[in-house]
Order: structure tokens, then C-alpha cells, then sequence
């Protein structure tokens, strides 16, 4: 199950909410960009990280976008080991899952007279949910360290990024940029009363290659390619 701080709803929400509104009050709007009035797209490089992002970059005017990327998280690992002095195997299983969204502000310097393609600046916020269900499936009763750790991810941040219009209403994007994250997590083992506990538990029997490694607190790069069409 997801969970979010309050002070993560509101202010989720809020950015939300002003790209619905952004959306809503230019649905007709006509600019230089002739008919062109959008782009769905995907994150070509989330796809190999179990990240699966679609989303809509709305034109505003000749110079000015919305984006709204969502996606959801899905994937797995797995660890084993074997005891030389026991001959004892253990085992884990875990599978990840969650949710990812992602608003965004760009500004096109010199667009197309025809699409929005060139160099753009944007703005981003971004939320990271994601849930990790650990199964310890080696030696059953010997110290069974099965757990749930759930983390939240809130960023935001500014990127340069470079759009390309390929023809036949496709388009490739490339973008880079700093972000500031805070990060919340939690874990519970499914038998052991407290967190600490667990973990020397869990330290005992498996190397802890854990995914709070990949997601620190304070500031970090994001980077992906975008794959799109025009409407």
C-alpha cells in the first residue's frame, strides 16, 4: 500500500491542480504553431528501471508548455546465499511497486513555426511512491526477516533539454537538470517488533543492497530521453 504525508498530498495536489486549470483555459488557444496543440509521449529510459511513464505536453503560446507525466513502478529482485559451515541456503524475494508524477513547466526560446521543437528550460516537480514487499523464502523459521519498506520520494528541480521534430508527427527529447529530494521511509518486519531489530536481523543473513541507495536525500541529477507524437 502507498502512503503519503499530508504536507506531500497538499502540495501534490496543488501542483496538480495548476496544470488542470493551465489546461483547461487554453484548450482552444491558437498560436505560431499552426494546428499543433500537443504531444503524448513516454520516458524511453524509465521503461528499463521497471518505470512506465506516459504523459501530455500541452502548447500554451508560441513559447510556453505544460506537462503532466504519470506512470506506475513494477519490478523485482531476488538474493540467495549458502551457509559453508551449515550448509544452510537462504533466500529472499522482493517486488516493487508504485506510482510516479511528474509536472512540468518549459519555455521554448526559438520554437518551430510548426512545432515545439528547439532548446526549452523547464520547471518540474516530481513524487515518487513506491512499496517493496520482501519475502525471505530460505530456511523456513530460522530468523525469517520478510518485510515491507515503503518509500516517498518529493522533488523538484529545472532541466535543459533539446526537442526534435523527426517527421511524420513524431519527436525525440533529450533533458538534464538538478533536483532538490526529500525522502521519507519506513519499515516493517513481519516479525520483529521494531525497525533496528530487523535490520541486524536482516544484516546477518543477506547483504542490504537497499534501494535507499538509490534514492538519497538532497540534491541529485535527473536525466531521460522522451519519445512523442503531435496531435
Amino acid at each position: 500500500m502507498l502512503y503519503f504525508s499530508g504536507m506531500k498530498l497538499n502540495q501534490l495536489t496543488a501542483a496538480l491542480t495548476l496544470c488542470v486549470c493551465a489546461l483547461a483555459t487554453t484548450a482552444s488557444v491558437a498560436s505560431a504553431q499552426g494546428d499543433h496543440k500537443g504531444t503524448i509521449k513516454t520516458n524511453f529510459f524509465g521503461w528499463f528501471a521497471g518505470q512506465y511513464q506516459f504523459g501530455y505536453e500541452h502548447v500554451l503560446n508560441e513559447h510556453m508548455t505544460v506537462q503532466l507525466m504519470a506512470g506506475i513502478l513494477d519490478g523485482g529482485t531476488s538474493q540467495s546465499m549458502l551457509d559453508s559451515l551449515t550448509l544452510v541456503a537462504y533466500a529472499f524475494e522482493q517486488n516493487k511497486s508504485g506510482v510516479i508524477i511528474i509536472p512540468e513547466f518549459r519555455y521554448y526560446p526559438s520554437p518551430s513555426s510548426t512545432y515545439m521543437e528547439g532548446l526549452y528550460f523547464a520547471g518540474f516537480g516530481r513524487l515518487r511512491a513506491s512499496t517493496w514487499d520482501l519475502d525471505d523464502t530460505g530456511a523456513i523459521g530460522v530468523g525469517d526477516v520478510s518485510r515491507e519498506e515503503k518509500r516517498t520520494v518529493f522533488s523538484a528541480g529545472a532541466l535543459l533539454g533539446y526537442s526534435y521534430y523527426l517527421g511524420n508527427g513524431f519527436n525525440a527529447e533529450i533533458f538534464a537538470g538538478p533536483q532538490f529530494k526529500a525522502v521519507s521511509s519506513s519499515r516493517e518486519y513481519a516479525n520483529y517488533t521494531t525497525e533496528s531489530e530487523g535490520n541486524a536481523a536482516f544484516a546477518s543473513k543477506f547483504a542490504d543492497f537497499s534501494i535507499a541507495g538509490l534514492e538519497n536525500e538532497g540534491i541529485g541529477l535527473r536525466f531521460g530521453l522522451n519519445i512523442g507524437f503531435g496531435l
